[in-house]
């Protein structure tokens, strides 16, 4: 809320004038409802999500978040984002009314959602090869386990 001062005739009044922008908490609540949305899930699922990640949420908390009833705490922003597969800057976000801004908006979503994947690229790639290495190193093992086992057939048939 802002205030402004009139002077009338030596009288000073103060007019209201209501701040129109939404509070932090409803910008949050509503880009939380648009994310989990278009992603198909119930505020159920994101609240599993959220405990899966280390948040013991209920279906409720997420009601209370997208109706602005309830305040986030950081890390749990940014948890959310990471459960909701976008930045915490979207999820706080109030650029999405304007064009111009929605569209720098969308380009640094972009850019997030691809250096996600490269990361994670780079970590299928690393995860590919120990897959390999250990199926490697087991075959190796089970050529050894025929070789004692047939080592020991031999002893027990001389025996």
């Amino acid at each position: 809320m802002f205030g402004a001062c009139v002077n009338l005739d030596t009288r000073v009044a103060f007019i209201r004038v209501e701040n129109t922008r939404p509070s932090a908490e409803e910008t949050l609540g509503r880009n939380v409802r648009a994310l989990r949305k278009a992603l198909g899930w119930s505020q159920e699922r994101l609240a599993e999500e959220m405990t899966e990640i280390g948040f013991p949420w209920h279906q409720t908390t997420v009601a209370k978040i997208e109706g602005a009833a309830r305040p986030v705490r950081l890390n749990e922003a940014h948890a959310l984002a990471y459960a909701l597969q976008t930045s915490l800057y979207r999820l706080v976000s109030q650029e999405h009314d304007d064009p111009e801004a929605k569209v720098q908006s969308l380009r640094k979503e972009v850019a997030f959602r691809l250096e996600i994947q490269h990361r994670d690229e780079e970590r299928l790639a690393e995860v590919t090869q120990r897959l390999e290495k250990s199926r490697a190193a087991v075959a190796a093992a089970q050529v050894l386990l025929a070789e004692a086992l047939k080592a020991q057939e031999e002893d027990e048939a001389r025996g």
